[in-house]
């Protein structure tokens, strides 16, 4: 029974990311069948209004799963390059108020 409510959630979470993925491909093939691009944040928000309920869910869940990805790897960037101009000899003395500023830009 357990396994059963796995197999149906895993499949709703494929199912609805079809969906996305089909309205996404929609969008951009009506684009290009118009010779339009979708370019700005008010057409992306207006074809956003177009999809179900659903779909707008998932779609959130997408981009927020993205910002967090190009959060993630801006840090680690930044961490990388700090630890290589440490390893060089630059040591760069900040407070902890300033290092706290930098990690939530």
């Amino acid at each position: 029974m357990v396994f059963q409510s796995v197999v149906s959630k895993t499949d709703s979470v494929v199912n609805r990311r079809k969906k996305i993925g089909s309205c996404l491909n929609r969008f951009y093939y009506y684009g290009l069948i118009l010779g339009q691009t979708m370019n700005t944040f008010s057409d992306i928000v207006e074809e956003a209004d177009k999809l179900t309920l659903e779909e707008q869910e998932t779609f959130i869940e997408i981009l927020q799963k993205r910002v967090s990805e190009t959060k993630r790897n801006k840090l680690i960037k930044k961490a990388l390059e700090s630890s290589e101009e440490f390893g060089k000899g630059h040591k760069l003395t900040s407070s902890i108020d300033d290092i706290m500023k930098e990690i939530a830009s």
